[in-house]
């Protein structure tokens, strides 16, 4: 079978946007997988989160999806707004637009924060933390999320105080670290 040279160039294209970088226990990239093959338990792995909030002060959370089943660790917890897998090479601005666009469609430029190496039941994230204001109406992709809504920031500290597994590793990280800078 015959391969032309530009299918051969859109293949490898493709397979490269599905590329994942492994990380070692450092946060370091030791390998990349594709996309179909990590393991999102075992493997470190890079993820960048985005949380949006508006000017009253309330952040946009989400309901994650799924079924009760021992793939889906988060099933109906609470997350950050928008989150996606770093591809290999690609820049976590760029990863963060992503997020968005595929979340909630919104075309915006989240502010990056800090990014943030932390374990949760024995995996590890290489987490790129990003914040954006808007005002907007949200609309949610219900293939990402449940639902979402925007919630004031009394309402998550009590929901914490009260009961912190109802919220992800990765919005106890960003709370936990980056509250304070959604202003």
């Amino acid at each position: 079978m015959k391969v032309s040279l530009l299918k051969a160039l859109c293949i490898i294209r493709f397979m490269h946007k599905q590329l994942v970088d492994i990380l070692d226990e450092n946060g370091f990239a030791i390998g990349v997988k594709s996309k179909e093959y990590i393991d999102k338990v075992k493997d470190n792995l890079p993820v960048v989160y985005v949380i949006v909030y508006n000017s009253l002060g309330e952040v946009l959370i989400v309901e994650l999806p799924g079924e009760d089943d021992k793939k889906n660790m988060f099933y109906q917890k609470y997350s950050l707004s928008a989150a996606t897998l770093l591809m290999h090479d690609e820049d976590p601005k760029d990863g963060a637009k992503r997020a968005l666009i595929k979340d909630f469609n919104i075309h915006s430029n989240p502010i990056f924060l800090d990014k943030s190496f932390f374990s949760f039941n024995n995996t590890k994230r290489m987490g790129y933390f990003f914040a954006l204001k808007y005002d907007e109406e949200v609309e949610v992709n219900f293939d990402s999320a449940q639902k979402g809504e925007f919630v004031s920031r009394e309402m998550i500290e009590n929901m914490i105080l009260q009961d912190p597994d109802i919220y992800t590793p990765s919005f106890l990280e960003f709370w936990n670290k980056f509250n304070d800078k959604l202003v």
